[in-house]
């Protein structure tokens, strides 16, 4: 922190279970918390309801892993799946249960109203998101997941087994916000013919004397080319998109507001800028990369 020029405005330490699962045993129905992991809003009422203490590694890592697989809900059951084609009704797709056992072991299931499915696939896919490698770091307990097993033991029910653990590391995650300047987002049309032309001429427009402070300059083509034929039978290109033009989405961060409001009055002639919004505040977070920069 002595090294980050920026001037604190939040922090926020990613807690664990414990208080959730003390709340539930004072007789509480809503537990509202500050920040938690997303596996502890599982570990916390699992703890409550086996009455397990705080150095059963292997349930608690166990409900890590559970919490882990349905934190972001129909992700386990297709919902962002390299084989999604393979499934059947997606347009709906179900949220995931856990129903986990005193031993911390648990069968992940859906409700079978909802689409998707729950697969050994899905739960994998699920298991490798957002790791740091086979040790997943928790507050409450440290998750190794080199030994889990998985078993399809009905439709959409898998049984997840094997997990085995380490006590917690002695430091908690911690997130740091800072303002660290303004963002201006706007787009444009990008008429034919020589589209491609066009938003090279457009890039270098913008990008002819930029103020010092704009740290980062994007432009996102929002359009997809397309083969088409004519009645005649011949074969033609265009840019299929909203009323034909090429939409493109500018967006820049800079560390001036002054800057900011440059970049916007010297866009608006050169690109036709449609919908200008006024720069907005932007959060720097500081973490292990460095400082990233919203959008």
């Amino acid at each position: 922190m002595a090294d980050w020029p920026l001037a604190p405005v939040a922090a926020n330490a990613y807690l664990g279970g414990w208080g959730i699962a003390a709340a539930l045993a004072d007789g509480v129905d809503i537990v509202i918390c500050g920040r938690v992991t997303d596996a502890s809003l599982v570990l916390g009422p699992a703890a409550w309801w086996h009455g397990w203490r705080p150095d059963d590694w292997d349930a608690l890592a166990g409900a890590v892993l559970a919490g882990h697989i349905i934190e972001c809900g129909p992700q386990t059951v297709g919902g962002n799946f390299a084989g999604f084609q393979e499934m059947t009704d997606l347009r709906h797709p179900g949220f995931p249960t856990a129903e986990i056992a005193a031993d911390g072991t648990s069968v992940i299931c859906k409700n079978a109203a909802h689409g998707g499915a729950v697969t050994v696939d899905t739960v994998t896919a699920q298991i490798l998101y957002e790791i740091q490698g086979p040790r997943y770091l928790n507050p409450d307990v440290t998750l190794r997941l080199d030994a889990v097993s998985l078993e399809q033991i009905a439709e959409d029910r898998v049984r997840v087994s094997g997990a085995t653990r380490s006590p917690p590391t002695a430091t908690a995650k911690v997130a740091i916000f800072a303002q660290s300047g303004y963002t201006v987002v706007g787009s444009t049309f990008v008429t034919a013919p020589d589209v491609a032309e066009k938003v090279d001429l457009l890039r270098a427009q913008l990008e002819f004397d930029l103020p010092s402070a704009v740290t980062e300059l994007d432009i996102t083509q929002l359009g997809v080319l397309q083969s088409s034929r004519n009645r005649s039978g011949k074969s033609r290109s265009r840019y299929e998109s909203l009323l034909r033009p090429t939409p493109r989405q500018l967006s820049l961060t800079s560390t001036s507001l002054e800057d900011s409001r440059a970049f916007t009055s010297k866009a608006s002639p050169a690109t036709s800028w449609t919908t200008p919004h006024p720069p907005r505040p932007c959060l720097g977070q500081e973490s292990p990369t460095g400082l990233r920069f919203c959008r």
